[in-house]
This record gives structure tokens, C-alpha cells and sequence, in this order.
């Protein structure tokens, strides 16, 4: 089984997401957009970044950018997918069987909403996901 983190620029809180990452360990870590400032306030290098970069802090992005192992996905700002969902395609083609999603949940209810029915679609493709929060998975 091969697991992947998405961490998304949700709400996160950085105490659970810490010791939940310190806990675990992952084959892949995939930044979606603004999650790559959570990862960032995490200690986390991220092996892929996927989205439009439209939320994303500048600083943490040029942070990031100067590592030149990490595999950028740049995405047009007008599309019909989410980052998420794009970060979550990403996952399933590199062979992630387990998704774990940190920052989906907070903030804009139809971005959770949007998220929480990303799930189905795992499971459509025989792929086991969750959205963990301090209060729900």
C-alpha cells in the first residue's frame, strides 16, 4: 500500500497537525497551493506541489522553489478542477492507494463540501482517503 499526505490551504491546526505528522509517515507529500505555507509552518518539504499558486504566501513559494527536488504541477487559475482535486488525481497516478487530507475542513463551507465529495471518487477508484481534522476524520 502505497500512502500519500495532501496537505491543502484549509484551516489546520498546527498542534494535531504536527503530532499527527511527527506519528506518521507517508510515500508521498503532495502541497496544495496555500497548504504549501501549512507545510511550511510544519517543517514539511513536500515532494510535489500542485495548484495555481494563487494563496500561497510569495515568500514560502520562493522558499520552496529553490528546492529543486520537488516536482512542480502549475495549473491555469481558470479550470474546472479544484487544486485539491488536482492534487488527489496526482496521488491516485502515482500509485497512492491511502490518501490522507489535512486542511480540507474550516474556513469556505463549499470548498469543505467540495472536498468531502472528492472522497467518493477514491473510493470509486478503490482508493481508501479520508479529510482528518483535530475533530473528524
Amino acid at each position: 500500500m502505497k500512502t500519500c499526505l495532501i496537505i491543502t490551504g484549509g484551516r489546520l491546526d498546527p498542534a494535531f497537525a504536527g503530532s499527527f505528522c511527527r506519528r506518521n509517515s507517508f510515500d508521498r507529500v503532495i502541497a496544495v497551493d496555500g497548504g504549501l505555507d501549512r507545510a511550511s509552518s510544519l517543517g514539511i518539504i513536500p515532494d510535489m506541489a500542485v495548484g495555481d499558486f494563487d494563496t500561497v504566501s510569495r515568500p514560502v513559494l520562493e522558499k520552496y522553489r529553490k528546492i529543486p527536488y520537488i516536482i512542480w504541477e502549475v495549473h491555469e487559475p481558470e479550470k474546472n478542477e479544484t487544486d485539491t482535486e488536482l492534487a488527489i488525481r496526482k496521488a491516485i497516478a502515482c500509485g497512492c492507494t491511502q490518501i490522507t487530507i489535512l486542511g480540507a475542513t474550516g474556513g469556505r463551507f463549499d470548498h469543505m463540501l467540495a472536498n468531502v465529495f472528492l472522497l467518493y471518487r477514491c473510493l470509486q477508484q478503490g482508493v481508501k482517503a479520508c479529510i482528518l481534522d483535530r475533530q473528524n476524520k
